[in-house]
């Protein structure tokens, strides 16, 4: 790992302790932003495959087709696992449902946790 951080206009990738993390800037994803995200990932991490943790600040709303985008096989290419940190029950209680529903059903292990420190420990098991 050379740099440890990439941030632009809708999102901020790092590193710590061996997991991508990725931060959502922008309130609202598209089709298009998801694909750049997805994009900037890649080049972020030179196509390696690492752990992702994503937060959810700034984020208010990721539409149908950036949902399906971000759920399938080309957007999970890098990816050994996903943990996603929401501090709000209700959305925590969406997220496992949406999991549930799309990304459980491929081959990316997935969780949702209310602390990035559990979400690392988790994570870390995946390098």
């Amino acid at each position: 790992m050379e740099t440890n951080v990439f941030e632009n206009d809708y999102v901020r990738f790092e590193f710590i302790e061996g997991v991508l993390k990725g931060t959502y800037k922008d309130d609202k994803v598209g089709l298009e932003t998801a694909k750049k995200i997805v994009e900037k990932r890649l080049e972020f991490t030179k196509n390696k495959t690492y752990p992702i943790m994503i937060t959810e600040v700034g984020l208010k709303q990721i539409d149908r087709e950036a949902r399906t985008f971000l759920s399938s096989e080309e957007a999970a290419v890098g990816l050994s696992a996903s943990a996603l940190i929401s501090k709000s029950a209700l959305t925590r209680h969406l997220a496992n449902f949406f999991l549930k529903i799309t990304v459980r059903r491929g081959k990316l292990p997935a969780r949702v946790f209310s602390n990035e420190k559990e979400a690392i420990e988790w994570l870390k098991s995946f390098d």
